[in-house]
């Protein structure tokens, strides 16, 4: 297991200069979720955040999570199906890919965000469909731009519509990243997946 803490370090002072683009068009005043004790009732208009670094217990039922992974270390934009999704800076696409099972990501992207420190990487899961022709079409996607739209439940994974987003100094293996884990297995969570906060501005306030 890898400490990027050093890493970590320099990508808070770089991107605290950095111009913000949101991902998804938030109304002024939005609801921040607090799912530690369990899933809430959500209207299917309804826009809001749900926090990174959050125990979920009971949230994580399907097989892909062995019943025992539940600490939530990406973060949550719920918003309306169809809603657009833009990017939050450039990026090249690595890949784009479609994870079926049930409570997955469904339809995810896996960029590179490109800066001047260490690899930094973007997964962005539960998209509509059409996302996967943009991964046959381009190469990067330049900040602010359109890429993909809030998935349905049938192509999502299954889950209410939103998007998890979630950043990571470890190069995935392929279009995915352990978006929930055991917090015990791994003491270097923090710095490996670092709070998308230091990149999205700071979409809520602990």
């Amino acid at each position: 297991m890898q400490d990027f803490t050093e890493e970590l370090l320099k990508l808070k002072e770089h991107f605290s200069l950095q111009k913000k683009v949101p991902m998804i068009e938030l109304p002024a005043n939005y609801p921040v979720l607090d799912l530690s004790n369990g899933p809430v009732d959500l209207d299917a208009n309804v826009f809001a955040v749900a926090k990174y670094a959050e125990h979920r217990p009971g949230q994580y039922i399907s097989e892909i999570y062995n019943n025992d992974r539940d600490f939530h270390i990406g973060l949550d934009i719920i918003a309306p199906v169809s809603t657009d999704v833009f990017a939050p800076y450039t990026m090249k696409i690595l890949e784009t890919a479609y994870l079926p099972a049930d409570k997955d990501y469904g339809h995810c992207l896996l960029g590179q965000i490109l800066w001047p420190g260490r690899d930094l990487f973007i997964l962005v899961g539960h998209l509509a469909k059409d996302v996967l022709a943009l991964g046959k079409e381009k190469t990067v996607l330049e900040q602010g731009e359109r890429f993909a739209k809030i998935g349905s439940e049938a192509e999502n994974g299954g889950w209410f519509p939103h998007i998890h987003v979630q950043f990571s100094f470890l190069k995935p293996e392929k279009c995915d990243m352990p978006g929930v884990i055991r917090k015990e297995d791994n003491p270097y969570w923090k710095s490996q997946y670092p709070d998308p906060r230091i990149l999205l501005g700071e979409l809520y306030r602990e």
